[in-house]
């Protein structure tokens, strides 16, 4: 999924799931991932006409590339808020709403990751 297409079936998504509330799962994979994660971001704030809140988990210790083709592809003026917590310190916010979950799991992931 690039360009047009990927755009065009993230936002037939983001529709889908937006009428009843319902949550959805995309997965970014390969050396264009962190971009297709920002894409998904900026079609999800002109779906629901919002700047939404994000919520960026990975693996601490790592070089934290990922992380930084992120914001590089991310255009910034699309987001309300932005919070990168390694997944160690993830129980820091617990309770807090947001409206968009990355999960950086290039360098690991364990089987409770998901659940």
């Amino acid at each position: 999924m690039r360009g047009r297409g990927l755009e065009a079936r993230i936002v037939r998504i983001l529709r889908e799931a937006r009428a009843p509330k319902r949550r959805r799962m995309i997965v970014a994979d390969g050396p264009e991932a962190e971009g297709e994660a920002a894409r998904c971001v900026e079609a999800y704030g002109a779906v629901n006409k919002s700047k939404p809140s994000i919520l960026f988990t990975y693996y601490g210790g790592g070089e934290g590339r990922s992380r930084v083709r992120f914001m590089d592809e991310l255009d910034r003026s699309s987001v309300g808020s932005l919070k990168f917590v390694p997944y160690e310190e993830t129980e820091s916010v617990m309770g807090q709403t947001f409206d968009i979950l990355v999960m950086d799991v290039s360098e690991n992931m364990r089987p409770n990751d998901l659940g």
